[in-house]
């Protein structure tokens, strides 16, 4: 019962989006289309339909909790470090449910309002947000094999993952704050947001590849 205490925010959140499925459920008529998939171009490509788009996310995000509740079920790192793991988990969930709620009653959302042009800048803040907090919570997580940047070369020492989770962390904040950026920007053109995808993807893998130089490294060092 403690340690479901620590999974409050998670908790709250999940009932939340519980409650706002159900609200959507009331609203949505039986032929609504839910979004699920936004091109390069800003625009809406795939839907669902209601009964999908009411459930295909609350089910994700349930299964999402109940893996990283139940992790040090499956860790054996987790009692190596249980002090620092019990803090992060907790909190690593809490961002991770919180991203895919507001992503679902979003969609959900634009079930109602399938006019609305900028949903597609919605999105962006809300990756933003998250991609902040992982950034903030990367360099806390110990060395494991199911949460952080996990590659071959991070994973072959306590050093390299430490310093790769720190870059990762930085990182990631860097990607929230070009989303947050790409946001404010309205406009849509191919080239545009087919360079900001591509900046965004080259500071997201720069820790992958940052782990493969410090492994090399690493081997030269030994």
């Amino acid at each position: 019962m403690g340690r479901l205490k620590k999974f409050k925010s998670s908790i709250i959140v999940l009932i939340l989006q519980i409650i706002g499925t159900f609200i959507f459920w009331l609203i949505l008529s039986p032929s609504s289309k839910i979004p699920i998939r936004w091109n390069i171009n800003g625009k809406i490509d795939a839907y669902v339909n209601k009964t999908e788009g009411l459930v295909l996310f609350l089910v994700i995000n349930i299964l999402i909790f109940l893996i990283l509740y139940f992790l040090p079920k499956i860790s054996f790192r987790y009692k190596k470090n249980k002090k620092t793991f019990s803090k992060v988990i907790p909190k690593f969930s809490f961002v991770i449910v919180l991203m895919i709620t507001l992503l679902h009653q979003f969609s959900l959302w634009m079930g109602t309002h399938q006019e609305f042009n900028y949903s597609i800048n919605i999105i962006f803040v809300i990756l933003g947000i998250s991609f902040v907090l992982i950034g903030n919570l990367l360099p806390k997580i110990p060395l494991n094999f199911y949460m952080g940047i996990r590659t071959p070369w991070s994973l072959s020492s306590e050093e390299n993952w430490e310093k790769t989770a720190l870059i990762g962390g930085y990182s990631f904040s860097i990607a929230g704050i070009l989303f947050f950026i790409r946001a404010l920007i309205l406009t849509f053109n191919f080239i545009l947001n087919l360079s900001f995808f591509i900046i965004v993807l080259l500071t997201v893998l720069f820790p992958v590849i940052y782990s493969l130089f410090l492994y090399f490294k690493e081997r030269k060092r030994n």
